[in-house]
């Protein structure tokens, strides 16, 4: 005896599909911003480097890491109530991987480097001019989050075309 899959409406899968292409935007515009605001705003002192870093804190916790987290259950909610499957294309666990390796580095990497930097740049005195190995750090960061946008345009480009096709994976 087959088991039945769930399925969704025409109208339900279309508002899944609304959903997980928004949280796509905020992500990919949360990680467009981390990277304007590294290229826009050069801060001259301690204080005005804590607001900097502060911006990219919040930028990070409140846009980038819910529009991920978002945009994975959605597509998990995808594989699960469509044909899709999780398994079955090449191109959906290139996405899932993506996704997972953005959020693991994001948590155990990234967000606790920014929250040092913020914690660094609020003892700074306000005249102290900025450690150049934090200036160093702070072009690492703005690399990543030029890389992050990127990684979201390369998974919308992924999930426009579909390449690669069926794995022999029918799960």
């Amino acid at each position: 005896m087959k088991k039945k899959e769930a399925r969704l409406s025409k109208n339900a899968m279309k508002w899944l599909r609304t959903f997980h292409l928004y949280l796509a935007c905020v992500w990919g515009g949360g990680a467009s911003s981390l990277f304007a605001i590294h290229c826009l705003y050069r801060p001259d002192s301690g204080p005005e480097l804590y607001a900097r870093n502060l911006a990219l804190l919040y930028v990070d916790n409140y846009i980038l890491v819910p529009s991920a987290i978002g945009c994975m259950v959605t597509g998990l909610l995808y594989c699960h109530l469509t044909r899709w499957g999780y398994l079955r294309y090449h191109w959906i666990i290139v996405k899932f991987a993506a996704n997972l390796l953005f959020l693991l580095t994001g948590f155990f990497w990234f967000i606790p480097w920014i929250a040092r930097m913020v914690e660094t740049s609020l003892a700074m005195n306000r005249y102290m001019e900025i450690d150049p190995g934090y200036t160093a750090a702070m072009r690492i960061h703005m690399i990543m989050a030029a890389s992050q946008a990127v990684l979201v345009f390369l998974l919308i480009i992924i999930s426009v075309f579909k390449p690669w096709g069926r794995t022999r994976i029918n799960f």
